[in-house]
């Protein structure tokens, strides 16, 4: 027997309905949220959405985050990255940008989720021409 076929019956099967979720920790790489548990305190307290799976082998709750949620977040917030991405500009251009418009970092009752902001409040500063209000 390969050592493939023994992993593989070693392995526990995922549950049909956990198929297609992603860890949230690699969701937050992608989007250039590299810190220090920011984006999972986001998701803990329900500013996006994501659920809690009991990882398969390990046995540990995790979040994770279908397409779905990947999507609502992407509707809802905007990080560096995800700007640069979008609208083809770099970090500092951004960041001039919005602290021009006097818009602030996602932080709601002053609790810090890093750097990630709210698309509607992002895409109405990067609208206006710049360097006026």
């Amino acid at each position: 027997m390969s050592k493939g076929e023994t992993d593989r019956m070693a392995r526990p099967r995922t549950a049909p309905a956990d198929v297609g979720m992603v860890p949230a920790g690699t969701v937050a790489r992608e989007v250039g949220l590299r810190d220090g548990g920011h984006f999972l305190a986001l998701l803990t307290a329900g500013h996006s959405p994501a659920k809690r799976i009991r990882h398969p082998r390990t046995g540990v709750e995790r979040l994770y985050m279908s397409p779905e949620d990947i999507a609502a977040l992407h509707r809802r917030f905007l990080t560096l990255r995800t700007m640069a991405t979008e609208f083809g500009t770099g970090r500092d251009a951004f960041l001039a940008r919005l602290e021009a418009a006097g818009i602030r970092r996602f932080a709601p009752g002053g609790v810090d989720h890093g750097p990630i902001w709210l698309r509607v409040e992002v895409e109405t500063a990067l609208r206006r021409p710049s360097g006026g209000p």
